[in-house]
């Protein structure tokens, strides 16, 4: 079997990371508000008070509740694969380009911190009325990591490919 080329890789993640937001993203999130009657959600939110995901579980209510855990273990796993997989290609293209070390341990983490946070945010709704009190207080700090984590990874893409397209047009007329 002939190995993908590095350009197709990021052709082929750059598509269906493009499809996902464009087309599944949208579908996902109209689908979560007509089911649970509510837009909020402990992963869509940059840093919450622990108290606050008890207030969501509570407004879901029980049917909400199943339905966002339902969400968590099937879109919610591959979703991350996605946003990973084209943050992992694209950031190795700029490592690889620029001469760097580690910088595709930032999409990584973000994929382990939300399915970390998938795994909390479903325990304390799959429990919910009984609360777990430790889980709420580790999990908007789980929750900030991840976009954080996720932010300085587009951060990095984004001026990654100013540096490489920069140097390209320098190496151009230094040339000529």
């Amino acid at each position: 079997m002939k190995r993908i080329d590095t350009w197709q890789a990021r052709v082929v993640v750059t598509v269906i990371f493009l499809l996902f937001i464009a087309l599944v993203l949208p579908y996902v999130s109209s689908l979560t508000s007509e089911v649970t009657g509510v837009t909020e959600s402990p992963d869509t939110s940059f840093f919450y008070q622990s108290e606050k995901i008890f207030d969501m579980a509570e407004t879901y209510g029980e049917s909400g509740r199943d339905f966002y855990i339902l969400i968590r273990w099937t879109f919610d796993v591959v979703w991350p694969i996605v946003y990973g997989s084209f943050l992992y290609v694209m950031i190795r293209w700029i490592q690889t380009s620029l001469r760097l070390n580690r910088l595709t341990l930032l999409p990584i983490a973000g994929v382990v911190f939300d399915f970390i946070e998938n795994i909390c945010a479903t325990l304390i709704f799959w429990a919910y009325p009984i609360r777990l009190e430790w889980i709420a207080k580790i999990i908007p700090y789980i929750t900030m990591i991840k976009w954080i984590a996720i932010g300085i990874s587009f951060v990095a893409l984004i001026v990654g490919i100013i540096l490489i397209k920069f140097g390209k047009k320098n190496a151009k007329e230094q040339s000529n």
